[in-house]
């Protein structure tokens, strides 16, 4: 017996009876049936020596079709190995065209079976008719998702950097006076230089080998208590092959450790070139300005702050004369860029105006009757720069600790608001073999009694063009009492919205049967573009159903129909919902009164599914 936990065994099909057409009192029907193999072929060589014939001929022109399934197995690939995949099986389908695309019309290949017609590989994974298939569009979103995921990279290796080299200066801060005391004694400047850059050498290979295999283990504890339990599989990259993911960040442990070094060798020869007396005199005063204010870096980094701002307020403005992936590329790395500037900005104005605050501090406390306030604020005032690198070590922790939670957060809740988006519920499967022979509630009941399954709806998902502006349409015909609780809102806002609108397509199936129209609720994008209101009709064209024209009749207006990816589209796309049940009465109609001509019926089949489930791990994996 097919369920639906077992069908996609039998490649979505049911084996139930699909009605071709009616002509007359006549309906026609094709069946599937499931036969030994062995049988079948001994059935064909009986008839074919009761007929003492060559072959025996299929009744379609298309002759008979033997299909051979192969699988991909996820967990022998690696993310680097999906373009070679993909030219691999590009090419492989591209031979096979090309040697064996079109046999009955080359007559000069000797080599096939004479009886062999065509043969081609073909699936979900693999584009066909200019249409891209799975595996292209996982590699196009691949490449877009690395564009923000490099800068974040690129930033947060540089804010490692800088932390790094001002740690090693600070270290080096430390040790100024027992430098400048043995150069007091008799130690030359190289001999110092020599024996503490050495011993720098030396901890930083120590660190080098024990730092990495610490990180792995780090990284291995800490994901494995912060990941939910479906999601621990990505720790197998790590376990799988953990000397080549050391390998794979040794030169960044390298570009680390030559950063430490170059800042300490800078730290050390200034260091080494003062005694004990310009100690004090440096200590006594900061005659030397830093190196950011010297070429005004806060200035700078405002106005590449207030560049990308403005550069992704224009490019968000002019957001629909540009393709959704040109968009993507352009202002992702700016609006990411640009809060790195501003803070840093903001952070480099602030220590401009460090100094003048403490100046203001050490007023205040002369007012003051204690003396250790004054003294304390003095002392600072006079030589801040202790002070301001101990501020620019808080402030980097704070700002980057404070990044990675936020970063964290969003990135996990971006991923479910985009799956959500583009399939409108928590699962969402297009029936391959859509027939008339369940109607939609027994449908929408045998989904249901999935484990696991909260909710679930059926319909019909197609595409027309609507109005006379020709606008291209996203139809979906649905059971609204079971859609609006399927799917996903994207606010509760909306669905409070949509829900009354949902309950009047019910109450309007009497009326439209009547007035030969079908009540729908319609987006933003088809409202403005052909310029409708509540209460308009206009015509769509239904591709792939005849007769193909179904008449509308707005009775409201959402901003956004789930399931309808309109803003992933390349070209503007408008939404319109309807009844099933209505839509499917008000074609029986039309097809009454399209008989007479003799126009082909193509009924709009239920072909989509969507789900409502537990989100517990246990529920998932069941």
């Amino acid at each position: 017996m097919v369920t639906p936990s077992n069908l996609a065994y039998w490649h979505g099909d049911d084996f139930s009876p699909l009605s071709l057409a009616n002509e007359g009192s006549t309906t026609q029907y094709q069946y599937t049936l499931v036969v030994p193999a062995d049988a079948l072929l001994t059935l064909f060589d009986n008839l074919r020596a009761l007929h003492q014939t060559d072959a025996i001929y299929a009744f379609s022109s298309g002759g008979y079709a033997f299909a051979w399934y192969y699988h991909l197995l996820p967990s022998h690939l690696e993310g680097s190995d999906l373009t070679s995949l993909m030219n691999g099986i590009t090419g492989l389908q591209s031979t096979m065209n090309s040697l064996f695309g079109d046999l009955q019309s080359d007559t000069t290949n000797q080599s096939t079976s004479p009886y062999l017609s065509s043969l081609g590989l073909s699936g979900s994974v693999l584009g066909s008719n200019g249409q891209p298939g799975s595996l292209e569009l996982l590699r196009d979103r691949v490449v877009v998702a690395r564009i923000p995921a490099g800068v974040f990279t690129i930033l947060i290796v540089l804010l490692i950097l800088f932390f790094v080299s001002l740690n090693t200066a600070l270290l080096v801060d430390r040790q100024r006076e027992v430098i400048a005391l043995l150069r007091s004694r008799g130690a030359s400047s190289g001999q110092i230089f020599g024996a503490l850059f050495l011993q720098s050498v030396i901890l930083s290979l120590i660190a080098l080998f024990i730092g990495i295999p610490l990180a792995v283990c780090a990284t291995l504890l800490l994901a494995g208590h912060t990941l939910a339990g479906n999601e621990l599989d990505a720790l197998n990259v790590i376990t799988a092959h953990p000397l080549q993911v050391m390998t794979g960040v040794m030169p960044y442990a390298l570009l680390i450790i030559l950063v430490a070094l170059i800042t300490m060798g800078l730290s050390l020869f200034s260091a080494a070139r003062m005694d004990v007396l310009s100690l004090r005199r440096a200590s006594a005063r900061s005659t030397t300005r830093p190196f950011w204010q010297r070429f005004n870096l806060d200035l700078i980094a405002g106005v590449l702050a207030l560049l990308g701002y403005g550069l992704s307020f224009y490019i968000t403005s002019v957001g629909n004369v540009l393709q959704g992936d040109a968009r993507t590329l352009i202002a992702t790395p700016i609006s990411i860029i640009a809060p790195f500037f501003l803070v840093l900005g903001c952070l480099l104005l602030f220590f401009r105006i460090f100094p003048v605050l403490l100046q203001w501090g050490v007023r205040l406390a002369e007012r003051g009757r204690g003396a250790v306030s004054l003294l304390a604020l003095a002392h600072v005032a006079r030589s801040p720069r202790q002070a301001l690198r101990m501020a620019l070590l808080l402030a980097l922790a704070t700002a980057f600790t404070l990044f990675t939670f936020v970063y964290s957060a969003t990135a996990g809740q971006h991923i479910p608001d985009i799956a959500n988006y583009q399939t409108g519920a928590d699962f969402s499967a297009h029936l391959l073999s859509p027939g008339s022979s369940f109607t939609l509630p027994q449908v929408i009941s045998r989904y249901s009694t999935i484990p696991g399954v909260l909710s679930a709806s059926a319909g019909y998902v197609g595409q027309g063009i609507g109005g006379h502006a020709d606008l291209p349409m996203e139809i979906r015909a649905v059971d609204p009492a079971s859609f609006g609780r399927t799917v996903v809102w994207p606010s509760q806002q909306a669905y409070s919205q949509a829900y009354p609108l949902l309950s009047e397509l019910v109450s309007r199936r009497r009326l439209a049967t009547t007035g030969d129209v079908v009540p729908a609720i319609v987006d933003q994008t088809t409202l403005h573009t052909l310029l409708l209101q509540v209460g308009s009709t206009f015509a769509v064209k239904v591709n792939n159903v005849s007769p193909q024209e179904m008449h509308c009749l707005i009775i409201g207006v959402v901003d956004h129909i789930p399931t309808v990816n309109s803003l992933t589209a390349s070209v503007t796309t408008g939404g319109v919902l309807v009844d099933y049940q209505t839509y499917l009465d008000v074609f029986t109609q039309d097809v009454k009164g399209s008989q007479l001509k003799g126009v082909p019926v193509d009924p709009p089949l239920l072909n989509q599914v969507w789900l409502g489930t537990k989100s517990d791990t246990a529920s998932l994996e069941g």
